[in-house]
């Protein structure tokens, strides 16, 4: 067998809303109750403590980020997704200062052993920072749950969506998206090596022209997060409509993935 089949691992997409109490596992986009959605607590504390608790490692990297420029008035960035084997993958961001803030805490981050109680298999979390110009240090905020990011309610006939802000929840009466074209998820040579696989589950806002925004992983596998959030990022579905209108919804993505052995 060549190598690129071999590297080609993608067993299965499955498609769907996540809904642990589904009724059937055959159901797309079904999420098995063995995987659960919640990170491991233990790396959150563990990002809580070399971050949060260390208010001069915030200014350090507040103070080197300055360099590419400075916030002009009070912002939060969004939860931002990190993880002991992810490399830094920069967000569409037009703030050279969010952008290198955010390297900084990754790089700093990294460089702290984990602790022995951190299950690899759902370390990860979720960043936020507060800023405010000319005030107190940053402030953080770490959660071991991926970030809904519907911002809509209300979808009832003669509903006129907002392309430009509106994020609805998925809902059945949406339909399922199909995907129109993308490259298949490859393994990474780490994931290979060290024999990963299983279920991984990923959120996204698929938007009204097709595209896929702000993926946010809520099961992570390891050495596979960047590999996946790359070809997501690259791939094109058909939008989920309402009475005939593309939306913008908040979609979740159940993927598995066999080892190609």
């Amino acid at each position: 067998m060549n190598r690129p089949l071999l590297r080609s691992a993608l067993a299965a997409l499955l498609l769907g809303a996540a809904c642990s109490h589904a009724p059937a596992p055959a159901r797309a986009g079904w999420v098995p109750p063995a995987v659960s959605l919640d990170l491991d607590p233990a790396y959150a504390q563990h990002v809580r403590q070399v971050l949060g608790g260390r208010s001069d490692e915030l200014q350090a990297c507040e103070a080197q980020a300055r360099s590419q420029g400075a916030p002009e008035e009070a912002l939060a960035t969004s939860p931002l997704y990190v993880s002991p084997g992810i490399a830094y993958f920069p967000r569409r961001s037009s703030s050279p200062f969010l952008s290198a803030f955010e390297q900084c805490l990754l790089e700093r981050l990294r460089r702290e052993p984990l602790p022995a109680q951190v299950s690899l298999e759902y370390a990860a979390a979720w960043v936020r920072v507060r800023f405010t110009p000319g005030g107190p240090p940053p402030s953080i905020e770490v959660s071991n749950r991926a970030p809904d990011r519907v911002n809509a309610t209300t979808l009832a006939p003669g509903t006129v969506p907002d392309r430009t802000r509106d994020v609805y929840a998925f809902r059945e009466q949406l339909g399922r998206p199909r995907r129109l074209s993308g490259e298949r998820i490859q393994y990474t040579q780490e994931a290979l090596v060290h024999g990963v696989e299983g279920v991984m589950v990923v959120k996204c806002v698929l938007t009204w022209a097709g595209t896929l925004e702000d993926c946010r992983i809520a099961k992570p596998l390891p050495d596979m997060e960047e590999a996946v959030l790359r070809t997501l990022a690259g791939s094109r579905y058909t939008p989920l409509t309402f009475e005939g209108t593309p939306l913008n919804v908040d979609y979740t993505f159940v993927i598995q993935l066999k080892h190609p052995r």
